[in-house]
């Protein structure tokens, strides 16, 4: 292998953790847990170096691994799609990225916050506001053709912040519905562009319903109304962003040196 590729695979293996017993990103409903393999998460990727045997383990076969997998994730973040979508491709695209948010329905928020014993306590998945959209997209990387990132609602917001409407009455459902706010706790670190939560537009009967994980102690739900008041923050603001961007193939926030994925940068700068 040349210097470049013994550089790329000594990092990569010195920088892999193992994973054993975790669940996979998309394994809620399979009820299965990721093997003993070695991985590694830089920013929104996830390096696979397969099995650890060293019968079959090698250096080489780790890096071409790496950087298969490597290729794989940069394709799909480099978004838009090739090919333009038809309206009624965007339109059944929204309608699987909504089924699969209702997929989800029950999910509860956070481990810590149910008693130990408890059905919620024993799920094998978590998911909060921004993990929902998060997981979702996941799930259907290979239909809009990016992965997201993995930050959180402020990195989401960032993202559609062009695609931002006036007036809820604009929203179809599956758009997001954005909350900016200050937390009320003193010594709590303020969000970026003070985005506090997420939620999925409904509108429903009541023509404001939403869809998401919105208390600490609950699960994902819908919700009658998106309006609700928080014990957590104030100075309440809405955003509501037409999902129109991600249902193009494209993901690309405003402000790209908020979000860099610096674990890559040397990679770049060596070719």
């Amino acid at each position: 292998p040349s210097q470049l590729e013994e550089r790329l695979t000594v990092h990569a293996m010195a920088d892999a953790t193992t994973t054993a017993g975790t669940t996979r990103p998309g394994a809620a409903d399979e009820g299965a847990t990721a093997g003993a393999a070695k991985c590694k998460s830089v920013g929104c990727y996830t390096i696979n170096f397969g099995e650890t045997d060293a019968a079959s383990g090698s250096l080489q076969s780790a890096f071409a691994k790496y950087r298969q997998e490597k290729a794989k994730a940069l394709e799909l973040r480099a978004g838009p799609a090739k090919r333009e979508r038809s309206d009624d491709e965007k339109q059944a695209l929204r309608e699987k990225f909504l089924a699969r948010c209702r997929h989800y329905l029950g999910v509860p928020y956070k481990k810590r916050y149910f008693d130990e014993g408890t059905p919620e306590y024993e799920s094998p998945i978590f998911l909060d506001c921004c993990g929902l959209v998060r997981r979702v997209m996941w799930d259907l990387q290979e239909d809009f053709g990016f992965r997201l990132g993995g930050w959180n609602q402020a990195y989401q917001w960032d993202t559609l912040a062009d695609a931002e409407v006036s007036d809820p009455s604009q929203l179809k459902p599956g758009d997001l519905v954005f909350y900016a706010g200050d937390y009320t706790r003193p010594s709590a670190k303020q969000q970026k562009f003070r985005m506090v939560h997420v939620e999925v537009w409904l509108g429903g009967e009541t023509g404001e319903a939403t869809l998401g994980a919105r208390w600490k102690k609950g699960k994902v739900s819908e919700f009658p109304s998106y309006k609700f008041e928080s014990s957590s923050w104030g100075n309440v603001e809405m955003h509501f962003c037409s999902l129109e961007p991600w249902l193009r193939g494209e993901c690309m926030p405003k402000h790209t040196h908020m979000w860099r994925m610096r674990s890559f940068e040397w990679m770049r700068n060596e070719k």
